[in-house]
């Protein structure tokens, strides 16, 4: 990954889960803050169920809005509503014009 800025929107966060997500009722990206804050990515689209692959792009620019260390994971819940939860990637938010 590239590096990201406080207020980016022309971006795309792609996350492979790796199990097919065909019979889910809902998937989406969880990021947490450097300050806990967890936001999520209701716009969180599944671009191949298949292979497990979700896509995110943030339309507003106070999404990310915290310079430091940020947390991304995945949250998807099947058709019986078990929920699965992967692991956390970390990724650095930079001010802008660092």
């Amino acid at each position: 990954m590239g590096k990201v800025y406080k207020g980016q929107t022309d971006l795309t966060i792609e996350v492979t889960v790796n199990f097919d997500l065909t019979d889910f009722n809902s998937a989406v990206l969880i990021f947490k803050s450097p300050k806990g804050v967890e936001k999520i990515a209701n716009d969180t689209v599944v671009i191949d169920p298949i292979k497990g692959v979700l896509k995110f792009t943030p339309i507003d620019n106070t999404f990310f809005n915290i310079v430091g260390e940020w947390k991304c994971w995945a949250k998807c819940v099947n058709e019986y509503g078990l929920i699965s939860i992967g692991e956390p990637a970390n990724f650095y938010l930079y001010e802008e014009g660092n």
